[in-house]
């Protein structure tokens, strides 16, 4: 028992036993960083941070032969646990009065050890203790203080961390006061929860109504649909939150001078290109013959320089996919997969099948996330901006394709995941069934959030959080406070 972990005690006991068993929160939590600067910087000329058996005192005084015990606070809304933490102190060594000093607020506190406060440490002491002697923490406790705790990530994490529902049933989604419920065409019942909710993809035939889309609002969660054979048909999504009529104009300067526009147009190809090259170099590496495809497409990739409009650039990135396509037969280990040639509407064969159905669940994913910017996803640079629903989603997409869906088809193949069971044939198309849509989602979605580290930055990022970082990457070029550079895997 420490000083520390009284105080923590008095806000939550879960605190308590966490600081006690040692496990403790984030150092660099700004709250922390600020109570640190203020006890440092207060006082200079008394004794500081003298260590009493396990805790620590902010600040000791020696005024005409008394010890007076200093707490320094940053704030004091929480003067009652600070009052019992300095008790703690004087107390243990036997001092009988002390301040609680919060300097911000130009505020002393007085504290006696009267024989009542003693009463009431004691008590308070004794229930702490059967708290922190248990083997497993509290449960925690939802309070306005958990938003500014060190703890909150540890405690929360599951929390912050939203999902997605996927529906791939025929049925009906109802609203049911505040949460939503899906009767399939079965009449099961299911409920899903909100407030932990971001989207819900929708495969299957399912009706709802206004009073859904109103709760949906209400949330902010997107409702996306996809049509029988898994494309993306179009979205919901609450209104605008972000959206920035300023914004919106630099999107349009920059679409509509072609100098500006091909520029991040070059930048979006150059991306992808060079993430296409990072998969051959890694599966050259694990001794796969793909030096030939290396090499022309790094040649045709440095024909982008000289390229000065969009059709002849949308043209070099068209003979660098066919190149990089080719390869796909090289890395893949099984005969029930050959790739002839890329074929979109319909696709023809099983990988022209995966190929497609990752595309539309990318392009979902990068739209979700430029939502939750201040950019307009109907105005693109690479594709064009005409009667399509949105192109920004697909310009960003490009980057993002052979880094997270040519990988997930890559391993789904070789390692069985998805087999030739998984698909259906209807006239002249292959396809996914519900079967292989759910096995290759489960699979992207791990992708989506794998961890990497990159040079520039301290902590790991999920490749959802990439997504978001190129987004705000492009906002920055608009506003011409940086130069866009597209992500490249650094590996």
């Amino acid at each position: 028992m420490t000083g520390s972990v009284l105080q923590a005690y008095m806000i939550c006991k879960r605190q308590a036993w966490l600081l006690a068993h040692q496990i403790t929160g984030e150092s660099d939590n700004d709250l922390l960083v600020i109570g640190r600067l203020i006890a440092q910087d207060s006082y200079s000329k008394d004794k500081k941070e003298l260590k009493i058996f396990d805790g620590i005192v902010d600040v000791v005084r020696n005024e005409k032969g008394k010890i007076k015990i200093i707490e320094v606070k940053k704030s004091s809304k929480s003067s009652e646990s600070a009052k019992y933490q300095l008790l703690f102190y004087m107390w243990k060594l036997s001092v009988k009065e002390g301040e609680i000093r919060i300097p911000k607020e130009k505020k002393i506190i007085k504290v006696f050890l009267t024989n009542e406060n003693e009463k009431k440490l004691l008590l308070l002491l004794e229930e702490a203790e059967k708290v922190i002697n248990n083997k497993v923490p509290p449960e925690p406790v939802q309070k306005s203080y958990c938003k500014t705790c060190s703890y909150n990530l540890f405690c929360w994490s599951w929390k912050n961390m939203k999902e997605s529902v996927y529906i791939f049933s025929n049925g009906m989604l109802k609203r049911q006061d505040n949460t939503l419920l899906f009767i399939d065409s079965n009449n099961k019942k299911k409920y899903i929860p909100v407030e932990n909710l971001k989207e819900i993809l929708v495969f299957g035939e399912v009706d709802f109504n206004k009073r859904v889309l109103e709760l949906l609002s209400q949330k902010e969660i997107i409702l996306s649909l996809f049509n029988y054979y898994g494309f993306y048909v179009g979205s919901y999504y609450p209104r605008e939150h972000y959206n920035s009529g300023y914004m919106i104009l630099k999107q349009a300067e920059h679409y509509l001078d072609i100098n500006k526009r091909i520029i991040i147009a070059k930048k979006f190809v150059e991306g992808a290109v060079k993430n296409s090259v990072k998969n051959l170099k890694y599966y050259k590496r694990r001794e796969k013959d793909l030096e030939s495809e290396i090499s022309e497409i790094m040649t045709k990739l440095n024909k982008l320089n000289d390229v000065s409009n969009i059709p002849k650039l949308m043209q070099i990135e068209g003979e660098i996919k066919k190149t990089y396509y080719k390869s796909f037969n090289k890395i893949i280990e099984n005969e029930s997969f050959k790739f002839e040639k890329r074929n979109k509407r319909p696709p023809i064969d099983r990988i022209n099948a995966l190929i497609s159905f990752s595309n539309s669940i990318i392009y979902n994913a990068v739209l979700r996330e430029i939502y939750s910017t201040h950019l307009d996803p109907r105005i693109g640079f690479l594709h064009y901006t005409n009667f399509r629903r949105f192109s920004l989603n697909l310009d960003i997409a490009e980057i993002f394709k052979p880094v997270i869906g040519d990988k997930v088809i890559f391993k789904v193949i070789n390692k069985g995941i998805i087999k030739e069971r998984d698909f259906e044939k209807d006239l002249n198309r292959i396809f996914l069934n519900n079967s292989g849509k759910r096995k290759f989602i489960e699979e992207i979605e791990k992708r989506m959030g794998e961890t990497i580290k990159l040079k520039k930055f301290k902590n790991k990022v999920s490749y959802r959080i990439l997504i978001r970082m190129e987004l705000y990457k492009l906002e920055k070029h608009l506003l011409g406070e940086d130069i866009y550079k597209p992500f490249v895997m650094e590996w």
